[in-house]
């Protein structure tokens, strides 16, 4: 994902401008990543369908910061729940970010 990208994680869609997006991401410094549902938490072990919904009842952030391995949990657009994780970023400003997913039903 480049600066002002955003991602559809069921329909597996990347770009500007993505109808029905779940999560956008802001290369300017920190870089952050940002659900359009407003819903999202850091992961801190294996995420699993149940680990990320009782992650995302407690406590909820409106965007997370990027780093090289850190996951993440949030709840789509369509009220799915997924995990994100960091495959590859680079700290500089408006540097791309490689991420990898899952999303359960």
């Amino acid at each position: 994902m480049t600066d002002g990208g955003q991602l559809d994680l069921e329909e597996k869609r990347v770009g500007k401008d993505v109808p029905g997006n779940d999560l956008a991401f802001s290369g300017t410094f920190p870089q952050k990543l940002i659900p359009s549902s407003g819903v999202i938490t850091y992961m801190y072990s294996g995420a699993t369908a149940e680990s990320c919904q009782k992650e995302l009842e407690g406590k909820t952030y409106s965007s997370v910061t990027v780093g090289n391995g850190r996951s993440c949990c949030l709840r789509t657009a369509e009220g799915h729940v997924a995990t994100v994780s960091i495959v590859k970023a680079d700290p500089h400003e408006n540097a791309p970010v490689q991420v990898k997913y899952t999303v359960w039903p």
